[in-house]
């Protein structure tokens, strides 16, 4: 008889690893003009200069910058950092950012992935992070890509202060479920009710679309 051979399962979770993709969407020339021109009064060079920049309040992915505006006119005392991949999605954010006035100084734009800049900050720094809708990647091969996978939660819990908050929402019931199990292990979070917030672009396309919204919170324990 030939001997048996085990057949290995899937390798545990790696440590925490930065992405390394490049801003997504297709733009026209103006808009692209208009970009750079709100970029050089909102927008910070890269990660480096973000966390010297020192954020208090970390919004992750805001999309089209419904979510960042919020955050900027609930928090006018808060330095707070939208991140996004996607080009339209940065020039729409700092368009509103401007025709609010709050192109003060106090809310700044980083356009890169933001696993880039999660090693870059400094534990026990940020009051809230929040991150609306990521991409599900639904496809169970797919999996890996998603942002909020075990490692990237336990970097974020590095980074909130005692007492800070995570506040996700998501639109697909397998990461959900997933995400609540990751958080469950790390023992520093505390699930908490979740806060209202306005409802984005794409909440209001998985709602029309029949999808279970999901809005979960945590508290890094004291």
């Amino acid at each position: 008889m030939s001997p048996s051979v085990s057949t290995p399962g899937p390798p545990p979770p790696g440590p925490f690893q930065p992405r390394s993709w490049r801003n997504r969407g297709r733009m026209s020339d103006e808009h692209r003009a208009r970009l750079a021109e709100r970029a050089a009064a909102l927008a910070l060079s890269g990660p480096a200069a973000a966390a010297a920049w020192a954020p208090a309040v970390l919004d992750i992915g805001f999309g089209y910058g419904e979510s960042l505006l919020a955050l900027a006119q609930a928090r006018p005392d808060a330095r707070v950092l939208g991140v996004d991949v996607h080009s339209p999605g940065q020039l729409r954010a700092m368009d509103a950012l401007v025709d609010a006035g709050l192109d003060d100084g106090t809310v700044r734009v980083l356009p890169a992935d933001v696993t880039t800049l999660l090693p870059a900050l400094t534990p026990g720094s940020l009051e809230l992070v929040q991150a609306f809708h990521p991409d599900p990647w639904p496809k169970r091969r797919h999996a890996a890509r998603r942002l909020l996978r075990p490692a990237v939660l336990t970097r974020i819990t590095e980074l909130l202060r005692p007492g800070g908050v995570l506040h996700v929402v998501i639109d697909n019931d397998i990461y959900a479920g997933s995400v609540r199990e990751a958080a469950a292990e790390i023992p520093a979070l505390r699930e908490i009710p979740a806060p209202d917030v306005p409802e984005t672009k794409y909440g209001r396309r998985a709602r029309a679309a029949g999808r279970t919204i999901h809005s979960m919170a945590w508290s890094k324990r004291n």
